[in-house]
């Protein structure tokens, strides 16, 4: 399973699925579900897929706001991480 994910949760039919769960318990709903195949492989590379897809949106989403509360903290995290990198990169360049 990628990194991120330590729990996964499943649509109500259980054919696809439509959120992950950090290890803190954070849960992130999926932008797109994911279908579950017969072939694990298959699947878990949807689910990689689709995991950064959501996170990347989701961060797209984190940079220019105030309210990190209503994000999971891994989202913060790389937040802050790249605007301290942003940051540093101005004192930098002047």
């Amino acid at each position: 399973m990628p990194q991120a994910i330590f729990a996964v949760d499943f649509s109500e039919d259980t054919k696809s699925i439509v959120a992950f769960r950090s290890l803190e318990g954070e849960t992130v709903e999926l932008a797109a579900p994911v279908p579950i195949s017969e072939t694990v492989e298959d699947w878990l590379a949807l689910l990689a897929e689709g995991m950064a897809a959501t996170l990347q949106r989701a961060l797209l989403e984190c940079l220019p706001s105030i309210e990190l509360a209503a994000f999971p903290s891994m989202l913060v995290c790389a937040a802050e991480n790249i605007a301290f990198c942003q940051v540093r990169a101005q004192r930098h360049s002047t």
